[in-house]
C-alpha cells in the first residue's frame, strides 16, 4: 500500500538523519525511486536495457540462408 512505502521512504529519511546529524534531510529522486522500486519489487530500468537484446535490423542478409 501507497502508506507502507511512505512510511518506508521516512524510515530511510530517519537512517539517513541519525548518520548526517543535520537539521534537514532530503532524499534525492534517484534515492526515493530506488527505495520504491525495491518496495515494490520493480526492476531499474538500466538492468532490463541492458538485459533486452538488440533487435536484429530487417534488411541485413544472412549469407548462410542462401546456401
Amino acid at each position: 500500500s501507497l502508506e507502507k512505502c511512505a512510511a518506508k521512504l521516512k524510515t530511510a529519511a530517519d537512517e539517513k538523519h541519525a548518520k548526517t546529524k543535520s537539521s534537514c534531510i532530503v532524499l534525492t529522486p534517484p534515492e526515493a525511486e530506488k527505495i520504491i522500486r525495491q518496495f515494490y519489487g520493480l526492476p531499474d530500468p538500466e538492468e532490463r536495457i541492458r538485459e533486452a537484446p538488440a533487435p536484429e535490423p530487417a534488411d541485413i542478409i544472412n549469407l548462410e540462408d542462401l546456401l
